[in-house]
């Protein structure tokens, strides 16, 4: 597909201690990075606070202003894993993102991307998230 984002699925086994979850999203969030940066994303910042809100990636691509979710699964297909980006999570991001927006970035273009990692590859979905200043 188009969009493939370049990583190798990260495997790890289920029912492993909390560290080494965070260990293994830590990974695949310094990857995703990577392979963005590869795409020609210009990485600012992993893990950024907004607010009250955590951004696990946020970037430049060309002039846009990118938050991007990174939803990792082990265990299942990118498929699955993007699923996993429900409505309370949809709601952080665009809060997120008119954080983003009343600090400055006005007039900027603001997008948000998901990148699902799972057993069958990683996918980038650019405008993943409908968000627009109305």
């Amino acid at each position: 597909m188009k969009n493939r984002v370049g990583l190798e699925a990260v495997r790890h086994r289920a029912g492993l201690a909390p560290d080494a979850r965070s260990k293994f999203g830590r990974d695949v969030e310094r990857k995703v990075s990577e392979a963005l940066e590869a795409r020609g994303y210009v990485v600012i910042e992993r893990n950024a606070r907004v607010g009250r809100d955590e951004i696990d990636v946020l970037a430049f691509d060309g002039a846009a202003l990118v938050l991007v979710e990174v939803r990792a699964r082990s265990n299942a297909t990118w498929q699955e894993a993007i699923a996993t980006v429900r409505a309370a999570k949809v709601r952080r991001l665009k809060r997120a993102a008119l954080t983003l927006v009343s600090r400055g970035a006005h007039g900027q273009d603001v997008r948000i991307d998901v990148v699902a990692v799972g057993t069958n590859g990683a996918e980038l979905v650019e405008n993943a998230v409908d968000f627009t200043v109305t």
